[in-house]
């Protein structure tokens, strides 16, 4: 299990950007809404999830919502770390 509850989306140093072999977007639409990184030389990619803080329902409808994510996120990042695709 990945435990999310303490993260939060933050602003990446232009510096960081720089030295990164990948940058991986997340979001649904990151790769039409999300700049660039000027001169950084990562490989980009961009996996689409759909957003759980607009799931509507039950406390636990959209618990289970951002479960979800997270474990696509997880599958996806295990897919790429043994595939590198």
């Amino acid at each position: 299990m990945v435990e999310i509850s303490g993260h939060s989306s933050d602003v990446i140093a232009q510096a960081t950007l720089q030295e990164a072999d990948y940058i991986i977007t997340l979001c649904g639409r990151a790769d039409e809404h999300c700049p660039a990184a000027p001169g950084a030389r990562a490989t980009r990619r961009h996996w689409g999830f759909d957003d759980p803080a607009q799931a509507a329902g039950t406390e636990e409808e959209v618990m289970a919502a951002f479960r979800q994510v997270r474990d696509a996120i997880q599958a996806r990042i295990g897919q790429f770390l043994s595939s590198g695709q």
